[in-house]
């Protein structure tokens, strides 16, 4: 997940959990997205595959920075989290109770999952925007066009405004911070995509 749009830039379903699965996840998605060394940062929890051999070997040779997680502790990717409580919980794709029939049936639903999040879920820590208008460089835009369209119904029809000089906030979020509450700021601002 891209931390300053929301965007999930890569999603994958394997049948276990380890180096080798990881790797060539990682490998995949900075190919796919044209990433150079030095340009990422990727933030992960200390988990076995995360910090095995070949998955850092597969990190340094895209020059990525590392930040991982404290031990034990499952909150300090607030973004990640709110995500994955979005894909348990989200109205219009419930997550299956009685799981998948195959892995492939987990790809397709999670596919599907994953091309709502970022094009029709409008996300409330980037102004209702979508992750996936944020990612392109929309936001902004469409912003503009929203307070426009606020401004005009206000005036047209200024008793149906409980605060008649309230606006929604229509200024795009400029910067992200990963747990600035500990002393650990780690800007996230755009990249620019291949």
């Amino acid at each position: 997940m891209d931390v300053y749009s929301r965007y999930v830039i890569s999603a994958r379903v394997f049948e276990a959990d380890n180096a080798d699965y990881a790797a060539q996840f990682l490998q995949d998605a900075f190919h796919e997205y044209g990433i150079v060394p030095g340009q990422l940062v990727v933030h992960s929890d200390n988990g076995a595959s995360m910090k095995a051999a070949k998955t850092q070997g597969v990190l340094t040779h895209y020059g990525v920075k590392f930040s991982h997680s404290r031990p034990r502790v499952s909150n300090d990717n607030p973004y990640s989290e709110s995500f994955f409580r979005t894909l348990k919980y989200n109205g219009d794709y419930l997550y299956p109770r009685d799981g998948f029939e195959s892995l492939e049936h987990a790809q397709k639903w999670f596919d599907d999952f994953i091309e709502h999040y970022n094009e029709k879920h409008r996300h409330c820590g980037i102004r209702m925007v979508t992750p996936g208008s944020r990612f392109r460089g929309e936001d902004a835009e469409i912003l503009r066009r929203r307070r426009e369209t606020m401004l005009r119904d206000r005036q047209q029809a200024p008793e149906r405004w409980i605060k008649p000089e309230a606006l929604l906030n229509c200024e795009p979020v400029r910067k992200v911070w990963l747990n600035p509450e500990n002393g650990q700021l780690r800007e996230a601002q755009p990249v620019a995509h291949a």
